[in-house]
């Protein structure tokens, strides 16, 4: 059997005991060069945006991998250390989760995200601000056969019961 050599690149000690680490370890796929969104694109599909805080996000191609954000022993993470923790990481943004999604049924798409269907994986490399100042970063879940894309705060931060949640960053 051909394993992928490297798919994730792991924090020291950011690996969570479930079920699924083996799935999202080899989870790697080829995406696309991608623009990012304008404030006027993001506001035309979600309202609530008042404007893009930032994007750091790449637009060139990139392999999207994943990796935990929650230690091992952690139950709980602020949204604020979540946001030191991915600072020196090459994240995806909103294009890339928009490309997932639209792209979810090519078989070959497909067939790499079936392993990961009972993990949510965030985009933070886009941060969108709403109306009322709440930061919020892409976002992919299940909803039921398919991944949907949504948006999920990061003022809040995440607990153990997220600890299926993996962050997408990307390499060359």
């Amino acid at each position: 059997m051909k394993r992928t050599t490297l798919a994730v690149a792991l924090l020291s000690g950011f690996l969570a005991a479930t079920s699924i680490v083996a799935a999202a370890e080899e989870f790697s796929l080829q995406v696309p060069a991608t623009q990012r969104p304008t404030t006027r694109e993001l506001r035309a599909e979600f309202p609530w945006v008042k404007n893009i805080e930032r994007d750091s996000s790449p637009t060139n191609a990139v392999t999207l991998t994943l990796k935990q954000v929650l230690r091992s022993d952690e139950s709980y993470v602020n949204g604020s250390e979540y946001e030191r923790r991915i600072a020196q990481e090459s994240v995806l943004g909103y294009q890339q989760a928009a490309w997932l999604t639209k792209n979810q049924n090519d078989p070959r798409i497909e067939q790499a995200l079936s392993g990961l269907r009972q993990l949510q994986i965030d985009f933070p490399g886009t941060v969108a601000v709403s109306w009322h100042g709440t930061r919020s970063i892409a976002h992919l879940r299940r909803c039921g056969e398919l991944w949907c894309l949504s948006w999920t705060s990061i003022v809040l931060g995440f607990e153990e019961v997220e600890r299926g949640r993996r962050l997408a960053i990307g390499g060359k």
